[in-house]
């Protein structure tokens, strides 16, 4: 299965894991719009990317808006954009939206990675600063992103097709696919039929062993990540029935992210004589501790198994997962 002709957008996406996701949904023939607030790293992912380009549709620029992309066996070479944005700042997704539809005419796949690390810190001792800086990028970011994307997720095209001698036939086509079937998902009498879109949409929430344990990060990190299953069990209840799948990845330690930098980066400032910088820096020694004698070891799992699982899900495989949540930790507290 294939995801050619298909939209996919990643947040947090410049680097680590996000930057693999990006790179396996585009290998697998999705159109890719790359975001991520940090423009240095976005510079470096569109270099890498750029070093195997893929050409725009011939009449085509950027800036133009495609309703649909062309049958199957003429869709365009995938494409890949970037954009910064701030998850937190409802406008900017509203503005990343637009260019994603500007750009590829149609949203399938939504992957909500991006996310910063807090200091381990328990309530008691957990800066204002920092709990509402992590709770806004790891929990009302991707409920910014899944609002906005849902409109477009949600996107059905009508279509009539002529049947051989019977008239018409009312028809259902997704957006971004060739499909066209009657009432009952077979093809109707003298209908073209293109590629099958069977993998309809999806949201992808980047969750942790953080979302089900209690010591497995600071106060901060703990509750956002709690509250992004919330976020994917309500979503998949309401929307499922209407072709939009979410599912959640609960994930522990991992090879090459960058996680803590994308922290320092948010909270951390140079301090003063009164705030030293240390003040938001580091990490609370005791809050890992607690979290190394409740949880001994430390495996860390692939990114790119990751990836190849969100692949997976955007294939197809979303559908009967709605409302799941999938570990991918290594065995990582120990089950």
């Amino acid at each position: 299965m294939s995801l050619l002709g298909k939209t996919a957008l990643v947040t947090g996406a410049a680097g680590g894991l996000g930057l693999a996701i990006a790179r396996a949904l585009h290998a697998a023939g999705a159109n890719v719009m790359v975001c991520d607030i940090n423009p240095e790293r976005l510079a470096q992912a569109e270099h890498k990317f750029l070093r195997s380009p893929t050409p725009l549709m011939p009449g085509t620029s950027p800036s133009q808006p495609r309703s649909s992309p062309p049958p199957s066996s003429s869709v365009s070479p995938p494409e890949v954009r970037f954009y910064p944005v701030d998850v937190t700042v409802e406008s900017n997704f509203k503005a990343l939206i637009e260019a994603t539809i500007s750009a590829f005419g149609a949203l399938h796949v939504v992957v909500n990675n991006a996310a910063i690390m807090d200091r381990f810190d328990p309530a008691g001792v957990c800066d204002g600063e920092v709990w509402n800086r992590v709770m806004s990028v790891n929990a009302t970011g991707p409920f910014l992103v899944t609002k906005h994307a849902l409109p477009w997720l949600l996107k059905r095209r009508p279509r009539v097709v002529e049947g051989a001698g019977t008239g018409a036939d009312p028809m259902m086509v997704d957006d971004g696919a060739s499909r066209q079937e009657d009432g009952d998902g077979r093809a109707g009498d003298g209908a073209a039929v293109g590629k099958e879109d069977d993998t309809g949409r999806l949201i992808v929430n980047i969750a942790s062993n953080a979302s089900f344990r209690g010591l497995s990060a600071g106060v901060a990190y703990t509750a956002s990540k709690h509250a992004l299953l919330g976020l994917t069990r309500n979503t998949a209840g309401f929307y499922g029935p209407k072709g939009v799948s979410c599912v959640a990845l609960a994930l522990g330690g991992l090879t090459d992210t960058n996680i803590s930098d994308a922290f320092a980066l948010q909270v951390g400032d140079e301090g003063t004589e009164d705030e030293p910088k240390s003040r938001h820096w580091g990490v609370n020694r005791e809050g890992m501790a607690k979290m190394m004698e409740t949880q001994p070891g430390n495996r860390l799992a692939k990114i790119e198994d990751v990836a190849q699982t969100v692949v997976f899900l955007a294939e197809g495989g979303g559908r009967g997962m709605n409302g799941s949540c999938v570990t991918i930790n290594d065995n990582w507290p120990e089950a």
